[in-house]
C-alpha cells in the first residue's frame, strides 16, 4: 500500500490557496510529490483539492492501493458523510469519490 499525505493551506478564509502532497511506498521512500497554486478559495476547498490532486496523480501512476492521510477532520467528514456536503463542494467531492472508486483505499486523520 502507498501512503498519500496531502495538505492545503490558505492565507485567509477565503484567501490565496495552495495545495501539495507526497506519495511514499511501503519502505517510506518518496515515489511522487506535487504542489500547486490554486488561486482564491476556502481552506476546506484547499484541503479537498489537495486530496483530489494526490489521488488523481496516484491513479494516473497506476497506484491502486492508497492510504490517504489528511490533517483536517472537516475534509474527512465531508468525504465520508454524503448528507452533510456543502453545495459549493459537491462537484469536487464527487470527483474524489469517483477516483477513489478506482482504487483500494483508506482515509484517516493525522495530526499536524
Amino acid at each position: 500500500m502507498f501512503k498519500l499525505n496531502t495538505d492545503g493551506a490558505s492565507k485567509g478564509n477565503p484567501g490565496v490557496v495552495g495545495a501539495g502532497g507526497i506519495i511514499r511506498n511501503h519502505l517510506d521512500q518518496i515515489v511522487l510529490a506535487f504542489q500547486e497554486y490554486l488561486g482564491l478559495t476556502s481552506d476546506t476547498a484547499a484541503e479537498l483539492k489537495a486530496m483530489y490532486r494526490g489521488v488523481k496523480l496516484s491513479i494516473g501512476s497506476n497506484i491502486r492501493k492508497i492510504w490517504v492521510e489528511i490533517d483536517t477532520n472537516i475534509a474527512l467528514k465531508l468525504i465520508s458523510s454524503p448528507s452533510q456536503r456543502p453545495w459549493h463542494l459537491q462537484n469536487l467531492l464527487q470527483q474524489i469519490k469517483n477516483l477513489l472508486s478506482q482504487a483500494e483505499f483508506k482515509i484517516s486523520h493525522i495530526f499536524r
